[in-house]
């Protein structure tokens, strides 16, 4: 954990030559470590240098002399602990080590902002989102509601605060936003080693990894979790960032010229690598909205459980802050059905009905199958159900499905999945024999006739592929979008079968 202070235990009385040495490996633009050393050595030389050289990049000489700031060894050993945990459980910080953090951090760009002092999900709900302030947010919606929760809220705040002073710290006073970029992302992924958690873990703890108190308890975190994390440093910064969500994703941006990937240690990745055969552009979202979104995460441990009314109050609760979004009020339509509260649902798919999803080009076939009566609770939840790495699980979902198509064949969402499911375990037979009964139904769906185009040229099947290749390029001159994955494919049959070949030879 602390591998750049091993060595620092070895000697309760190091040499002053070692100490020397040691103390010039020392980054010197490393709070942390400048504090560390400080912490282990304050009466030596060294550590006296240390400190000099933390009060240098604490700035202290900037501040109000009147203001009480006092160096203590004691004091930053708590500080060091609340960011470099070695356990997941929380730290609370004392009430001289909160004073001493915000006394220090009055600058800080989010001060200006009202969020930043309120404490109740109320007043984040009707407050306008140019006020709302991510870090105290995230801590609003984690703890306004318990005996202790302003205590929590000033702790995990004051980390998020000293955390932005050693980013500051590495920064000259006319940096740019792109120096501002960089230095978070050295701070937060390589000097304190936020990562992505296993597959396995992710899956069953999303919530965990995305509330913000639990991001700073294990240092990990999902892609939305991180970025909570790296938007709240950044509103400390005075760093305006755009925020985008292509579906089940979420990524920063600054103004599209640096884009930062927080799964990927904040690499920039292009807006292409974003897009796909189902998005044609990107969803930019609001603060406000950021928080919605953890709200969105949250319900999806619930889904999962088969906990509808539990997932049903959380997306109801996202809805507060990401008004009308397509996502969530199907989402939430279809926890009312699956809880057969049938009138909650047709309010919500009737509301869903009048709003256009402009980023998306797959059909959505859910909300049309249920008022025509094509849909059932049951036949939704087998299209809900989860599925982990054991092939085993994704077989059982396949019977389900077949089950349920014979008892609703006309049920386009099931027909679907199944074909996917038939993709995903490799048996493109009766993937494509399903997927071509959808078809019958639903022949404007770019997604399912590039599926179609596909599994055609997979069975050799030339008059099936070019007749499926025509269609495809209808449709996606239609929508005036041509992606990577359809232009791909259009080469890879022109070059089975180029134009004007002649299948008699």
């Amino acid at each position: 954990m602390f591998k750049f202070f091993t060595l620092l235990a070895l000697s309760q009385s190091p040499d002053p030559l070692y100490l020397e040495s040691l103390y010039s490996r020392q980054d010197p633009l490393s709070l942390t470590k400048q504090l560390y050393f400080y912490t282990q050595y304050p009466n030596t030389h060294e550590g006296q240098r240390a400190k000099k050289k933390i009060l240098e990049l604490l700035d202290i000489s900037s501040l109000d002399p009147l203001m009480p700031i006092e160096l203590n060894s004691i004091l930053f050993e708590e500080l060091l602990k609340a960011v470099f945990k070695t356990t997941t459980n929380p730290i609370l910080l004392d009430t001289p080590s909160i004073n001493f953090i915000n006394n220090l951090s009055l600058n800080h760009k989010n001060r200006a902002l009202k969020g930043s002092s309120y404490l109740t999900r109320e007043e984040l709900e009707k407050g306008d989102t140019c006020d709302i302030d991510v870090g105290r947010g995230m801590l609003v919606l984690a703890f306004g509601q318990e005996s202790e929760g302003k205590e929590k809220i000033q702790s995990y705040e004051a980390v998020l605060d000293f955390m932005a002073l050693c980013v500051k710290a590495r920064l000259c006073k006319e940096a740019t936003n792109e120096e501002k970029v960089h230095a978070m992302n050295h701070f937060i992924f390589y000097e304190l080693g936020y990562r992505f958690p296993a597959h396995s873990e992710h899956e069953e703890k999303i919530d965990t990894y995305t509330l913000l108190p639990s991001v700073l308890d294990n240092r990990q975190g999902v892609c939305l979790g991180v970025s909570l994390l790296y938007y709240a440093l950044a509103q400390r910064l005075g760093l305006d960032l755009d925020i985008y969500t292509p579906p089940g994703h979420i990524f920063l941006s600054l103004h599209e010229d640096l884009n930062i990937e927080t799964t990927a240690r904040g690499i920039h990745m292009p807006i292409e690598a974003y897009l796909s055969l189902h998005v044609k552009s990107l969803n930019k979202r609001t603060q406000k909205e950021l928080l919605g979104m953890a709200l969105f995460n949250q319900s999806s441990v619930f889904l999962k459980k088969q906990d509808f009314k539990k997932a049903a109050d959380l997306y109801e609760k996202a809805l507060a802050f990401i008004p009308d979004d397509p996502q969530i009020l199907e989402l939430l339509g279809s926890c009312y059905l699956m809880d057969k509260q049938l009138a909650k649902t047709h309010k919500v798919f009737t509301k869903l009905q009048k709003i256009k999803e402009k980023t998306l080009l797959t059909s959505n076939y859910i909300v049309e199958d249920f008022f025509k009566g094509y849909i059932t609770p049951e036949g939704l939840q087998a299209i809900f159900k989860d599925v982990d790495s054991d092939m085993q699980s994704l077989i059982n979902k396949s019977y389900e499905l077949e089950t349920i198509h014979k008892k609703s064949p006309k049920f386009r969402s099931a027909l679907y999945q199944l074909g996917i499911t038939y993709l995903q375990l490799h048996q493109y037979e009766k993937a494509f024999l399903a997927l071509e009964k959808l078809y019958s139904q639903a022949d404007d769906d770019p997604a399912l006739v590039y599926y179609l185009t596909q599994l055609s040229l997979i069975r050799f099947d030339r008059p099936k592929t070019l007749l499926y290749k025509e269609k495809l390029k209808f449709l996606i001159k239609k929508h005036d979008y041509n992606p990577q994955a359809v232009q791909r494919l259009l080469e890879e049959i022109e070059h089975l079968w180029p134009s004007g070949f002649d299948t008699n030879l």
